[in-house]
């Protein structure tokens, strides 16, 4: 018995945590901001210090859990986010479904579509992925 409730124990502490992604960890209450470079295809470009805020969570019908993020001034973003180890998604409410906003495993160079005003990608933007690094934040990686 005494080997048993250890491990009984350890499966009930790691049960309680929801996994956290760090690439987009969703909690409410977190905070980023980060500085978003655009290009429109014609030479333009530029780029936006923008903050996102995580201000509350819900369960949709899909059975998923997605928290409402709240930018300050991007109007190429969705409220209903969540993510796992695999991406980040958002949640179409017109659409009724949900779309993949950025792969982890997507190639540097290559891009997802992402539809803008309608349930379609054939006239959405893409979504690159320029490099891949590492940096150290609060003395870690």
């Amino acid at each position: 018995m005494k080997k048993v409730f250890p491990i009984f124990l350890l499966l009930l502490i790691v049960s309680l945590f929801k996994p956290v992604y760090a690439q987009f960890p969703l909690e409410v209450g977190n905070r980023w901001d980060y500085v978003e470079g655009w290009w429109d295809g014609s030479g333009n470009s530029g780029s936006d210090t923008v903050v996102y805020r995580v201000v509350s969570d819900t369960l949709l019908p899909n059975g998923k859990v997605y928290y409402k993020v709240i930018p300050t001034n991007n109007v190429f973003f969705r409220g209903l986010m969540r993510s796992d180890s695999s991406g980040i998604y958002f949640f179409d409410s017109v659409c009724d479904r949900e779309w993949l906003f950025y792969d982890y495993t997507l190639p540097v160079g290559e891009y997802i579509e992402v539809p803008l005003f309608n349930c379609d990608t054939t006239d959405g933007a893409r979504v690159y992925k320029t490099f891949n690094g590492t940096t150290v934040l609060f003395g870690k990686n």
